[in-house]
């Protein structure tokens, strides 16, 4: 495919997802990490270093970069959890995408991503 230079997704439990893909004959690597926070750090160098382009029209994607925050626990320090977590299916599509990105290009600094056109949440 013209401009694609690997494919990554899915959450790194989906093993069935990416085989599914494999069948057809697309490798679909797994996101290099588990860990929230490992996804959380490529994000933002990727953000830091003009790498990663969300545009405006991603009303949906920037609302969850302005409300994604950690608890606190009761003394008002900041804990490892998500605040609800469950709402930021964007955001974890963009980690997973990010990570792969690095996965698939070797960490290249000349890579970058941009997220633009209509989100499909957005009707």
């Amino acid at each position: 495919v013209l401009g694609v230079f690997g494919w990554g997704g899915g959450s790194a439990s989906e093993v069935y997802f990416r085989e599914d893909y494999r069948v057809v004959g697309i490798d679909v690597i797994a996101p290099p990490f588990k860990e929230v926070s490992a996804g959380i750090d490529i994000v933002t160098s990727l953000i830091k270093t003009h790498r990663l382009f969300i545009f405006s029209n991603q009303k949906r994607l920037i609302k969850e970069f302005e409300e994604y925050s950690y608890k606190l626990d009761s003394e008002g320090d900041v804990t490892s959890i998500i605040q609800n977590k469950e709402l930021y299916h964007g955001l974890d599509s963009v980690r997973y995408a990010c990570s792969c990105l690095e996965r698939v290009n070797n960490g290249v600094a000349s890579s970058f991503l941009l997220i633009s056109g209509k989100s499909l949440l957005d009707g």
